[in-house]
């Protein structure tokens, strides 16, 4: 006897996050999770902030980033700007 299946065999394809390998779910858009992605705009933002004189709601605007993520990078020490330690 033949068993039916109820579900297309696409269901069931795992997609990873091309970065780390991070299992991502079917109804994901992209092909980087979200972690990657938040890694990669911070470093966007750090290296942004080393070459140019920018305030945070330059950097802000420029990322299209709420003013609060910003000042939360700066607050865990993840950015700082020119003259501040840990970017001189």
């Amino acid at each position: 006897m033949a068993i039916k299946r109820f579900y297309s065999e696409d269901k069931f394809d795992r997609r990873y996050c091309d970065v780390c390998g991070k299992a991502l779910p079917g109804s994901y858009k992209g092909s980087t999770c979200a972690d990657c992605k938040d890694d990669a705009l911070y470093k966007e933002v750090k290296e942004f902030i080393l070459h140019n004189e920018a305030t945070e709601l330059e950097v802000a605007d420029k990322f299209d980033l709420p003013l609060d993520t910003i000042r939360r990078w700066i607050r865990e020490g993840h950015l700082s700007y020119k003259g501040q330690k840990g970017m001189e």
